[in-house]
């Protein structure tokens, strides 16, 4: 994606309310790395990952969509490895990883996390 299209994102993600929805943390999350606010981005997968995790909560289980947590790690990799903490981009690849034992996955993440997670332990 090119940087306009995480502006666009950032703009639209703006008159989204403050609700702790993962799907809605997820977007922003996904908005503020697009365009290197990593500070931002972080806070945002980490709350989808703790939401993910809130079993207290019906409403939350009922809706779990637990992709977005998974997604969450990748994402969280790519945003340490950008901003070089090594170990902690190894530890998110490796727990996204962990849901992918199958080598043949389709999802484009998997083989991109395979190969920062080769390059990192170099």
């Amino acid at each position: 994606m090119h940087r306009g299209d995480g502006q666009t994102a950032i703009s639209r993600s703006s008159s989204i309310p403050d609700f702790q929805d993962p799907y809605l943390l997820f977007l922003k999350g996904r908005s503020h790395l697009l365009t290197n606010e990593y500070a931002s981005a972080e806070t945002e997968f980490r709350g989808v990952l703790r939401n993910e995790r809130s079993l207290a909560n019906y409403d939350a289980l009922r809706g779990r969509f637990p992709i977005l947590g998974i997604l969450s790690h990748y994402y969280l990799g790519q945003l340490y490895e950008r901003t070089g903490k090594r170990d902690q981009a190894i530890n998110e690849y490796q727990e996204f990883l962990s849901h992918f034992a199958n080598p043949q996955s389709r999802l484009p993440q998997v083989g991109e996390a395979r190969t920062a997670l080769k390059r990192l332990m170099q």
